[in-house]
C-alpha cells in the first residue's frame, strides 16, 4: 500500500496551483470522501479549483505538469481526482456543467498515451460536477479563496437526483457490482435523509433500516472496497444491486 502525508499532499495542492494560477485563481475547494468523513486507503483526494478566465493550452500543459510530476507521487493509491472551473459557471453549475480541465487515474493511461491530445481534448461537459458541486454546498472545505457559499450555486435535491439517476441506472449486469451496491445504498440514504453520507456508513444504515436486504451481502461489499481484488462479482451481489435499484427508483417516485 501507497504512504502518504495527507497535510503535505494538501499543502502542495494550495502551494503549486496558486503560484501557477496567479490572480486567475479564485480558489481550491475539496469535496468527496475527505470531507464527507469517509476517507480511507482507497480513496482519491477530490478537489476543484475556480478560475475567473479559461485557461490556454500552455496553461493547462503547465498545470498538468505540475499535477502529474509533482502532486502525483504525493497522492493515495487512488491518486486525485481534479476539475478547474470557471466562477460564471459555479454560480450556474446545474445548467453549465462544464469544465477547463480535468484529471483522475482513470485518465492515466489516455494521457500517457498521448499527452497534446490528451490537454487539447480538455474541456467539455460534466454531469458529475452537479454531484461534487452538492458536497461542497454541504460540507466542503476551502484550501484557499472565499467561502464556498459565496462561489458555488447552491443545488437543489432534484437537481443532485437528475444528475446521479444517470450513474445508477445500470441495465442488466454492472460493471462493478459490489460498488454498485454501496453507490446505491449512498442514494437510498439520501433520498431518505436529505444529505449525503460516504458509502460505507450509507451501506450501514441501509443494513439497520432495510433488513429485506442481505445484511451479509451488503458487507462483502463493504469488504471488498479494502480487499486486494477490488471487485467481487457473484449472483447474490448482483441481485441485492438489482434490489436496491428497485426501491431507489421507488422512493424517488
Amino acid at each position: 500500500m501507497k504512504s502518504f502525508n495527507l497535510r503535505f499532499l494538501l499543502t502542495n495542492i494550495k502551494a503549486k496551483l496558486n503560484r501557477l494560477l496567479g490572480d486567475n485563481l479564485v480558489g481550491i475547494y475539496l469535496h468527496g470522501s475527505l470531507v464527507l468523513g469517509g476517507f480511507d486507503d482507497n480513496s482519491d483526494v477530490d478537489f476543484i479549483a475556480v478560475v475567473n478566465d479559461p485557461l490556454s493550452f500552455e496553461m493547462k500543459k503547465k498545470l498538468m505538469k505540475i499535477t502529474f510530476e509533482d502532486l502525483w507521487s504525493l497522492s493515495p493509491e487512488k491518486g486525485l481526482e481534479l476539475h478547474v472551473i470557471l466562477s460564471n459557471q459555479a454560480k450556474h453549475i446545474t445548467t453549465k456543467p462544464n469544465f477547463e480541465f480535468h484529471f483522475s487515474k482513470y485518465h492515466l493511461k489516455h494521457y500517457l498515451d498521448s499527452p497534446s491530445e490528451y490537454i487539447k481534448k480538455m474541456h467539455g461537459f460534466d454531469l458529475d460536477l452537479i454531484a461534487h458541486v452538492k458536497v461542497i454546498n454541504q460540507c466542503g472545505v476551502a484550501l484557499i479563496g472565499p467561502n464556498p457559499e459565496d462561489v458555488f450555486e447552491t443545488v437543489s435535491d432534484l437537481d443532485y437526483w437528475n444528475a446521479v439517476k444517470y450513474d445508477i441506472d445500470f441495465q442488466g449486469q454492472p460493471d462493478n457490482p459490489s460498488n454498485e451496491v454501496l453507490n446505491l445504498c449512498r442514494t437510498l440514504a439520501f433520498l431518505k435523509k436529505g444529505n449525503i453520507y460516504p458509502k460505507i456508513r450509507s451501506a450501514y444504515w441501509v443494513i439497520n433500516n432495510y433488513p429485506s436486504f442481505s445484511a451479509e451481502v451488503i458487507r462483502r461489499c463493504i469488504d471488498s472496497r479494502s480487499s486486494a481484488n477490488g471487485t467481487i462479482n457473484d449472483r447474490e451481489i448482483i441481485e441485492v444491486a438489482k434490489q436496491l435499484l428497485s426501491k431507489v427508483k421507488e422512493e424517488s417516485a
